[in-house]
């Protein structure tokens, strides 16, 4: 694994030449509490204490309980995460999705996109 990769139980994260960090959520995984705060971790290794955007890939979700979804709103990501992209292209995990952005109102700027190119665009658009 690159030094600029890290691997989770649920996730591969990879800081790109632009300072956004890429998840890419594994094919079926169900996320719990544990996988959250594991994932955020990773986010942070990647970040060299700076907050960095972050573009996930959700189409492998399966599924992700209620507390992955608050602490992913909660304040612990909000030190590490800058922005938040989500692509999606399965029926499923946009549902998951869009019960995550019902709860992150306001905490970081979020949007749900289904091309990983336009949600690029907009992680970039933030920083200017």
């Amino acid at each position: 694994m690159a030094a600029n990769e890290v691997q989770t139980r649920t996730s591969t994260y990879r800081l790109d030449a632009d300072g956004i960090i890429h998840a890419h959520v594994a094919a079926g995984a169900d996320e719990y509490l544990a996988d959250a705060q594991e994932n955020i971790r990773a986010c942070a290794t990647l970040s060299s204490g700076q907050r960095r955007a972050v573009l996930i890939n959700l189409n492998g979700l399966k599924s992700q309980d209620r507390a992955a979804r608050m602490y992913y709103s909660g304040p612990e990501t909000a030190q590490v995460v800058s922005a938040l992209a989500l692509v999606s292209n399965s029926r499923l995990s946009t549902i998951i999705a869009n019960f995550f952005l019902a709860i992150t109102k306001g905490s970081i700027p979020t949007r749900l996109f289904t091309d990983e190119t336009e949600a690029l665009i907009w992680l970039k658009g933030l920083r200017q």
